[in-house]
């Protein structure tokens, strides 16, 4: 937040809170649950690959039967198809940082989002497990991002 925040305020431009906080949110859980340092561009690019895929399923492939078959068929489709890839291997790219890590960073991280997902013998593949990671990042930042939001507008009316 500082390297946006106090370059902003010392020349007085504004900053957009919600994007501020939406990455911020998406960097901490990777760090904390996935146990990843993810950089600015990847968490805004997640941020980006998120919304472009929930906006085309949601308004595309929900509204207009076979378009989900067709995908391929309309730029939104295919824009949507990358930003799935994207998001699946940035998945396995945590994953794999996982396995790399020492056994003792191991332990300490077992009961991470990502440890409790790599150890669990019920999945059948990566894919599976990358699946199961996404499904945190996406449920995970937009809900915590708008509960700090919320702290953050009460705390500024009744300091």
């Amino acid at each position: 937040i500082n390297k946006v925040l106090d370059p902003a305020a010392a020349n007085g431009a504004p900053i957009d809170v919600c994007s501020e906080l939406l990455r911020t949110t998406m960097a901490f859980i990777c760090r904390a649950g996935l146990c990843y340092e993810a950089s600015d561009a990847e968490c805004l690019r997640l941020l980006n690959d998120i919304e472009v895929t929930t906006q085309v399923v949601f308004r595309i492939f929900a509204m207009i039967p076979l378009s989900s078959t067709f995908w391929f068929a309309f730029a939104k489709g295919r824009e949507c198809h990358a930003a799935v890839n994207r998001t699946m291997a940035f998945a396995q790219k945590a994953l794999d940082h996982y396995r790399a890590l020492p056994p003792a960073t191991k332990r300490g991280a077992a009961t991470t989002i990502i440890g409790c997902i790599e150890a669990n013998p019920a999945y059948a593949s990566d894919e599976e497990r990358c699946a199961e990671i996404i499904t945190f990042l996406v449920g995970g930042h937009d809900t915590t991002a708008l509960q700090v939001a919320w702290v953050l507008s009460d705390l500024a009316h009744h300091p």
